[in-house]
């Protein structure tokens, strides 16, 4: 009734405008007269004005009467409320309490995570322009709070409604967002492809809006609920075996994250190569694998024996092994067994490198197929040799050699060599030569101290030994396989025995050594001024730079020249004039001349 009633009185008013607008026209056309104008006057106040203002007079009553129901001209909007049903999910909810005479183009809602709503930042929802009275809802999904506000986010809404004169919004409404927690993992420690539950408070999470990673790798979600999420260890964590990662979830986009809560665990699925020599490097393919010194909660075995983990993450094929065995890991003392055996090929001694040996003395020998390098056994295994029926013992090798020493009670003649490796014995196709020391004869028979004695037999070319020349000890050097050297040492004087040491026995070599002590004959000349050159004659002298000196009186003297037989020396300029005696000083024997010499001014 109300709007009817305002229509009448916008009608009626339409009416005197158009009787204005048509008396108005007659006049300007026809300009009538006085009278005239009177007439046109009387009549229209007696034919429209009277009834006009009964009418108007009417609704003034009628819409009077109704002022309660006036029409505004723009629409009226409140904001109800906010709720959360889920972690990053909200219910915005709003009416429209009434319609204006402008029409509607737009309504919905604004939020954001602070309340200065619209000016500061805040995102619209928008519903569309068909408005109706009444309640309106918007679902907002996947929502993520300011992460400056995470102790304790806030969303803040606004209804809004938008006509032609612009936006009115309802008061703002707001709503605390729960905060995902995460307490705990089980198991914590685990292998790609293994599940673990994470438990906590999660706030009826949803699978399609939350996510879980390990080391910012994404796992695969198979059950989610409030309390608990489980998840499969992904694959390509980039962490080796024993280290521990970060594992994260983000439920609605808030995130709780438990630092270094997981143990990542090797998991392997092959091993390489699978056929080779004792000492063989044995390496692996997998997930998340070893490196040193990452060896906590892993070990390995093979052919039931425990083996040692090298430095640099693989382990050595030992030499207890069979000609087949399995490989086994140990993970957290649960056992995962490869499916293929690993078979050891045997090497090949292919020759000496010398076919003759002293006992006692290295040997080397070639071989092919041979490992470069394996850790020791845990039972002190290695690999053996053994020459002819003797015993075994440990030998040193290489890729392609092996060096041994020949036991000093190995007999002289010829003898097949034996190297036991792991699981094989082998044995060389040539035979090994083992020769005796021997030491027949020395010359010269008579020497004095410093000369060389050339001894005669069988050696070791190229070696040292110990000689005794009486009870001194000297070095002896075999310049061949025949002839050894030694150099008579000082001191010495009359007959002596001659005793070669060899890593086998000591050699008494037949005969003895005279030793003669120096002489010291003559003299000249027998007096002269300082600078004065003196030769002297006799037998003995040690030719050698430093092993001879001349002493006038109490001053001694580097000499010009030395041979055996002969010293030059020049008279010194630090001595007193006067008669002296002359002393010969060689290899540590002094000799002394009973005549004076005289020094002149």
């Amino acid at each position: 009734m109300k709007n009817y009633f305002a229509a009448i009185l916008a009608n009626g008013w339409r009416t005197i405008k158009g009787n204005v607008l048509v008396l108005s026209a007659f006049y300007c056309l026809f300009k009538p007269s006085v009278s005239t104008r009177r007439n046109i006057v009387n009549f229209a106040f007696s034919t429209l004005t009277v009834p006009l203002f009964f009418l108007y007079f009417f609704c003034f009553l009628i819409v009077g009467s109704c002022a309660k129901e006036e029409v505004p001209e723009r629409s009226r909007i409140q904001t109800l409320a906010i709720e959360i049903p889920a972690l990053g999910a909200a219910v915005l909810r709003g009416t429209i309490t009434d319609l204006g005479t402008d029409a509607g183009i737009d309504h919905g809602f604004i939020y954001g995570y602070s309340p200065d709503l619209p000016s500061g930042a805040h995102t619209s929802v928008s519903l569309g322009g068909n408005i109706k009275l009444g309640e309106f809802q918007a679902n907002i999904e996947n929502f993520v709070p300011a992460s400056e506000l995470w102790r304790e986010p806030m969303i803040y809404a606004r209804a809004f409604i938008t006509d032609r004169q612009g936006t009115r919004y309802g008061s703002t409404m707001s709503a605390k967002i729960p905060i995902p927690t995460m307490v705990g993992i089980y198991p914590s420690m685990g292998q790609v492809g293994d599940t673990v539950r994470l438990s906590g408070k999660f706030h009826s999470a949803d699978a399609k809006q939350s996510s879980v990673t390990f080391s910012n790798t994404l796992a695969s979600i198979v059950h989610i609920s409030d309390t608990s999420i489980s998840v499969i260890v992904p694959e390509d964590i980039p962490a080796y075996h024993g280290w521990t990662v970060d594992v994260k979830a983000n439920i609605g986009g808030m995130s709780t994250t438990i630092q270094h809560g997981f143990t990542v665990l090797a998991k392997f699925s092959d091993f390489f190569p699978k056929t080779g020599p004792v000492g063989t490097p044995i390496q692996f393919t997998g997930h998340n694998l070893h490196n040193y010194p990452s060896m906590n909660l892993l070990s390995f075995a093979m052919g039931g024996d425990g083996v040692p983990i090298n430095w640099d993450g693989v382990f050595y094929v030992p030499f207890t092994v069979q000609e087949r065995s399995k490989i086994t890991a140990i993970i957290n003392g649960r056992p995962y067994e490869f499916p293929d055996q690993f078979v050891v090929t045997p090497p090949e001694i292919v020759s000496f490198d010398q076919s003759t040996a002293f006992s006692g003395r290295t040997v080397s020998l070639k071989v092919k197929g041979m490992a470069s390098f394996s850790k020791t056994s845990p039972n002190g295994a290695r690999p053996q040799v053994r020459v002819g029926t003797g015993s075994f013992q440990d030998l040193m090798w290489e890729p392609d050699n092996v060096f041994f020493e020949v036991p000093l009670a190995t007999p002289e003649g010829d003898h097949t060599v034996y190297i036991k490796v792991g699981p094989h014995l082998l044995s060389s196709r040539d035979k090994l030569k083992i020769i005796g020391y021997s030491a027949t004869r020395f010359s010269p028979s008579t020497a004095f101290p410093g000369n060389t004695i050339k001894i005669e037999g069988r050696f070791e070319a190229g070696q040292h030994y110990r000689v005794l020349v009486g009870n001194t000890v000297v070095d002896g050097y075999a310049t061949s396989s025949t002839v050894l050297t030694t150099t008579v040492p000082s001191g010495l004087s009359g007959k002596v025995n001659i005793i070669v040491e060899t890593p086998v026995k000591r050699i008494l070599v037949p005969g003895e050594l005279s030793i003669m002590a120096p002489t010291f004959a003559s003299f000249s000349p027998n007096s002269g001024v300082p600078g004065t050159e003196i030769t002297i004659l006799g037998t003995g002298f040690n030719v050698e730079n430093g092993w001879t000196a001349v002493d006038f009186g109490s001053v001694t003297v580097i000499p010009i020249s030395v041979s055996e037989k002969m010293i030059k020396v020049a008279v010194p300029s630090n001595v007193p004039p006067g008669a002296m005696k002359l002393s010969v000083l060689t290899n540590g024997q002094r000799v002394t001349h009973n005549t004076n010499f005289v020094l002149t001014n």
